[in-house]
């Protein structure tokens, strides 16, 4: 399902501002999550005004939302497996 899918999830990410696809990437491999850690915004020499504003432009774009239990997670569960699947393959997301 998820092959089927590449081309149309590829574009949706690859869209993205750099600092927008790579906190989606974060919650697709740690999400949902109520707090990021340091070590996972040093991973991108990310810092929190970047983070807070990647995720407000994320959750304007319906492609992330945060829950009543203050946990951000992506809305497309395909999205976020697709996420999962191409890391784990060892592939490259293009930020």
């Amino acid at each position: 399902m998820l092959v089927s899918l590449t081309p149309s999830l590829s574009g949706i990410f690859e869209e993205l501002p750099i600092r927008e696809s790579q906190v989606i990437t974060l919650l697709a491999e740690h999400g949902p999550i109520a707090t990021f850690s340091s070590k996972m915004l040093y991973k991108y020499d990310m810092g929190m005004p970047s983070l807070h504003k990647a995720l407000s432009s994320l959750i304007r774009k319906d492609l992330i939302s945060k829950g009543q239990d203050k946990k951000y997670f992506i809305i497309d569960n395909f999205l976020a497996e697709w996420i999962r699947e191409v890391l784990k393959s060892g592939g490259e997301l293009k930020y």
